[in-house]
């Protein structure tokens, strides 16, 4: 479509195995699981329907409808004017472009569904709406029933969102404009705001992680800190991109947080938070007693693969002789920079994982010719230097993460410890909208290596280890961390037994 804006700060990356995009205004791939996971503040999980939920925090089997209280207040915060043309090329778009080709029929009953949940928020009975017909006059109908009391702008935002919601698909998603920005604003590492990673427990958010030096940890916000009021408004009901936009703000500004805390007040209590420029590395690394390296991968951002890169060479230079990589939390990214990572450790030209798309097309995926991780130990990659590695994962391990945890186990790189992953094996194309808004639609689905499908039910671990939400990476309490330890532990003496024989 022509006319559609090029947001320079998403990277314009394809997996070299897929068709070039012939539309216009296409730019990445992406492989996370929504907007919730990329808010301006904090990053906030939605899980998948496939694995066993930590006990704090629930699934999220399908998408679900929007808030819409801010918007009716003041319609101008929606910060752009979509129409009648504006919904129809997100139709087209929808019919044409999303792996599944959703049907008019079924998209138009996603726009009952969204319309009757801001109907519900206005307080206006929805008993004309469901009279309609659904058929190619529903929107003009809605717009006759309603326009003279909804902001008309606001009803075909409501309208566009139940476009998406008719396909059933929880990864294909609408964003105004300030989510879009949020969206670009994470991928490339820029937060204003506390530093928290979120999730969420059905109407309730909760501190999954708190970066170090952040403002949130200044503040004393510890994770398994329930969030139940943003400055005094009630999180129960709110959308996370409602609470990212009453939490982020200038820096130097505070917001006032109301905290629940098992074992503390039973009332609750607040901190003031005063926010900062957030800068959250996709990788942290350290060293573990026997020569066992950590490295932490948090999200694969557009620098993913040069950090890692920057880890491994500092783990080598102080000792490691094996390696643990920790995807747990990690909810995706950018899906070239999974293939980067895998290119690091296996032969060149290994399977990475198999995309089918929308005509039911195999096409396979490899590994490039990159540097292996490790050159002074061997020169074809880790699969040829029986470096041990483990590899952590657990329900909040999603697609990118999946992509690289189902290459390096069916490539045999490495044994996965933990709980089975998020089950989000598809790939989104990120596309900027006009007036600044923008999408993401599924358009192919994948699988691992020797062909498991992803979708829906995660990846299983080579050994399975339960773990209660919190904390990750504390070798006293982590038992996952634990388990992994003690995997490397007698991989490295059996090697060192075989050397002495």
């Amino acid at each position: 479509m022509a006319g559609f804006e090029t947001i320079q700060v998403l990277r314009s990356v394809l997996l070299q195995c897929r068709r070039p995009s012939h539309r216009a205004g296409r730019l990445t791939r992406t492989s996370l699981p929504g907007i919730a996971f990329i808010a301006l503040l904090f990053l906030t999980l939605t899980r998948g329907a496939s694995a066993v939920p930590p006990p704090s925090l629930a699934p999220t089997k399908a998408p679900t409808v929007h808030n819409y209280a801010m918007y009716l207040k003041k319609p101008s915060s929606l910060g752009f004017a979509p129409d009648q043309t504006y919904f129809e090329s997100m139709l087209v778009r929808l019919e044409q472009d999303h792996v599944d080709h959703p049907t008019t029929k079924e998209l138009y009953i996603g726009v009952v569904k969204e319309v009757s949940a801001l109907l519900k928020d206005a307080k206006i009975s929805s008993v004309k709406l469901h009279a309609l017909a659904i058929n190619q006059s529903l929107p003009t109908d809605i717009i006759n029933l309603y326009g003279d009391r909804i902001d008309p702008h606001l009803l075909w935002y409501a309208m566009i969102n139940g476009l998406f919601l008719g396909t059933g698909d929880r990864f294909t998603n609408f964003w105004t404009p300030a989510e879009y920005k949020a969206l670009n604003q994470v991928m490339h590492q820029s937060l204003a705001g506390t530093g928290m990673l979120l999730g969420v427990e059905h109407t309730t958010l909760v501190v999954v992680e708190v970066f170090d030096g952040a403002p949130a940890e200044k503040a004393g916000i510890r994770a398994g800190d329930e969030i139940v009021e943003i400055n005094g408004k009630t999180t129960k009901g709110m959308n996370p991109e409602l609470a990212a936009s009453l939490i982020r703000g200038k820096p130097g500004t505070s917001v006032t947080l109301t905290l629940y805390r098992k074992g503390g007040a039973a009332k609750g209590f607040s901190v003031h938070v005063v926010r900062a420029r957030i800068v959250v590395p996709s990788v942290s690394h350290r060293m573990l007693p026997d020569h066992i390296g950590y490295m932490r991968l948090r999200i694969f951002a557009s620098h993913t693969v040069t950090e890692v890169r920057k880890a491994l060479d500092d783990l080598q230079k102080h000792g490691a002789r094996a390696l643990v990589i920790d995807l747990r939390y990690n909810p995706g990214g950018y899906m070239m920079d999974a293939l980067g990572i895998c290119s690091m450790f296996a032969r060149p030209g290994s399977k990475v994982l198999v995309t089918v798309d929308s005509s039911g097309v195999h096409h396979i995926v490899r590994t490039t010719n990159m540097e292996p991780a490790f050159p002074k130990i061997g020169s074809g990659g880790v699969s040829e230097t029986d470096l041990p590695i483990v590899m952590l994962v657990n329900g909040y391990s999603a697609s990118a993460s999946e992509i690289t945890a189902g290459c390096f186990q069916d490539n045999h790189l490495a044994t996965l410890v933990g709980e089975k992953t998020f089950g989000k094996g598809c790939a989104q194309e990120v596309l900027p909208l006009p007036q600044g808004a923008g999408c993401k639609i599924t358009v192919e689905y994948f699988l691992t290596p020797d062909g498991h499908r992803v979708q829906n039910r995660g990846i299983e671990p080579n050994v399975r280890v339960a773990m209660p939400l919190r904390p990750l990476g504390r070798q006293i309490k982590d038992v996952q961390l634990q388990k992994a330890i003690q995997i490397l532990r007698s991989s490295l003496a059996a090697s060192a037994k075989a050397t002495v024989h």
